[in-house]
């Protein structure tokens, strides 16, 4: 293998882990859909995170060792996933509640902007016309795969459009940040600190809230059907999806690793078909515009 193909074959792997990790974070959608039926958004994204945090620390001491774990920089890594992974998971389930869940995967189009902004403003980097163009018609390909939809309630999908700019901008910092700022640590061993640590803070919320009459619980969410909801939100909305696209991160970019994100609407709808809703072909050719923005995006 000649040195050429190696980075090729590395832009590919890469590209590879993001299209798989949006993907299972779109799984998390329909079911956080199911979970919001009894519970508030806090909730659902609190419990959400603390599953996905055992889960994630059972695989890590398996794979790494102890040694891994208490060496780990906690405070820094938990800095991170507060600010990255508890804010923006709970804008984005704010924006689902008042919205719905393709919508809020629409709106998520914004994440590519945030992210080239946040690597112009803090790594210097220059942005091709090639990646532009990209953005564009991956953000194309986004709002083709659900058509132009007519809403009843204008001011609810206003705020949660405005909920998933916040979001989109958090999770954009929280991404770049844990690739960049914990260096020392493996894909696996990131995803696990930055998710105890947004679970830990949104946790401390609750109970407060709890405690305070603001929040409430139901035992409910032990039913099969919200078990097997919160079980996918958990293990594939956040667990594996995160640490797929912490691995693309770490190889092509925040900024390219972001116009992935645009897949989400068509992935969304991909789901719905296969809970037995109806096919759309207008999907599938906002999916072609959405590949045609990544391929643009990652063109050197």
């Amino acid at each position: 293998m000649d040195k050429r193909s190696k980075p090729i074959i590395e832009i590919i792997k890469a590209n590879l882990f993001l299209a798989s990790g949006v993907f299972f974070w779109s799984m998390g959608f329909p079911a956080a859909e199911v979970l919001l039926e009894i519970l508030e958004p806090l909730p659902v994204i609190t419990v959400r995170l603390v599953l996905a945090s055992i889960i994630l620390l059972l695989v890590w001491l398996i794979v790494e060792g102890l040694n891994s774990v208490l060496q780990a920089p906690w405070i820094k890594a938990i800095s991170i996933g507060i600010f990255g992974l508890g804010f923006s998971g709970y804008f984005f389930l704010k924006a689902q509640a008042l919205t719905d869940p393709v919508t809020v995967a629409v709106a998520a189009a914004s994440l590519p902007a945030f992210a080239a902004i946040l690597e112009v403003a803090l790594d210097n980097r220059k942005i091709k016309l090639t990646f532009v163009s990209g953005v564009i018609l991956a953000i194309l390909g986004g709002i083709v795969a659900i058509g132009f939809r007519e809403t009843s309630d204008g001011s609810s999908n206003f705020l949660g459009g405005f909920l998933v700019c916040l979001a989109s901008f958090s999770y954009a910092w929280g991404t770049r940040a844990s690739v960049k700022n914990l260096p020392e640590l493996s894909a696996l061993a990131r995803t696990t600190t930055t998710v105890i640590g947004a679970a830990l803070f949104l946790g401390t919320i609750l109970i407060f809230g709890v405690a305070l009459d603001f929040q409430s619980l139901t035992w409910e969410i032990l039913s099969p059907r919200y078990f097997v909801a919160l079980v996918v939100h958990a293990l594939f909305g956040i667990a594996v999806s995160q640490w797929l696209y912490i691995n693309g991160v770490s190889k092509v970019g925040v900024a390219v690793a972001s116009v992935h994100v645009n897949a989400a609407p068509f992935y969304v709808m991909m789901i719905v078909v296969i809970l037995g809703g109806d096919w759309n072909w207008v999907s599938l050719y906002g999916a072609i515009l959405i590949g045609l923005g990544v391929f643009l995006a990652n063109k050197k």
